[in-house]
């Protein structure tokens, strides 16, 4: 288990999936990315689309959430919608490559 704090930590963790060997599964609070690591996130899609890595996406539903999918750039090929009772939930999940990243 590995640890990270900051905006450095947050962008660590997510470019390490950038290599993954499988699809990546992620959980997330899409509110929360836009509102704290807004550019790191459009950074890391932007890359990961480069490299064809595929994603699937499960996320609080909510308009901006809605509105982001929309965006070519964000184009996730399989994104599900869920209802959550957590608010906020401030926290996305990533597994892949037999790894678990968590950040809050």
């Amino acid at each position: 288990m590995r640890t990270y704090e900051g905006k450095e930590g947050v962008k660590k963790v997510m470019h390490d999936s950038l290599d993954s060997k499988t699809e990546i599964l992620t959980i997330a609070d899409v509110e929360a990315v836009e509102k704290y690591i807004k550019d790191i996130e459009e950074k890391y899609v932007r890359l990961r689309n480069k490299k064809e890595i595929p994603k699937r996406l499960l996320v609080t539903d909510s308009s901006t959430a809605r509105e982001m999918q929309k965006r070519p750039e964000h184009f996730t090929a399989d994104t599900k919608y869920c209802k959550l009772e957590i608010s906020p939930f401030n926290t996305a999940i990533q597994i892949y490559d037999n790894k678990v990243a968590y950040i809050t």
